[in-house]
């Protein structure tokens, strides 16, 4: 979904810090903000997440993903770095840089311990993004379908 407006999205970040290093960045739209924080915190907060998304219950995926799909974005980027001679901080800062370089807003504001929803919506996509190329998950059990538009790479 695209605005028509000249305003920055919002960006909520979640750095993986383990090889291969990963930058998961979530675009939100301003103006829904705390609509889109409400919803997540209603669809994520208190919910006991699972570390892997491939082996969670299909039951689980199901509820969460139908959950999250009134959340408000405008997209989902996920980007790695699998260089294993680069470090930690290198790697994040060549995240960093791509993700300016690719796409128009990549430098837009940043929010992030404010919003737990949104943080926890940011971390779930991450795990999905890590997945074995390989899986295939319906679209009621896919996170990413939640999304008009995203990047996985």
């Amino acid at each position: 979904m695209r605005r028509m407006t000249d305003t920055h999205p919002v960006l909520v970040r979640h750095w993986h810090g383990e090889h291969p290093f990963a930058l998961t960045v979530l675009a939100l739209p301003p103006e829904r903000l705390a609509e889109a924080e409400e919803h997540a915190l209603a669809a994520l907060g208190g919910q006991r997440l699972p570390d892997s998304w491939e082996d969670a219950d299909p039951l689980l995926r199901r509820r969460l993903v139908g959950w999250c799909r009134n959340i408000p974005t405008e997209g989902l980027w996920h980007l790695t770095d699998e260089d294993s001679g680069t470090t930690e901080a290198e790697a994040h800062h060549r995240l960093l840089e791509r993700t300016a370089q690719e796409w128009e807003f990549g430098r837009g504001p940043t929010a992030g311990a404010a919003l737990p929803g949104l943080l926890a919506l940011v971390r779930l996509s991450a795990l999905v993004c890590r997945m074995p190329p390989d899986i295939w998950l319906d679209a009621d059990e896919d996170l990413l379908d939640i999304y008009d538009r995203y990047t996985v790479g």
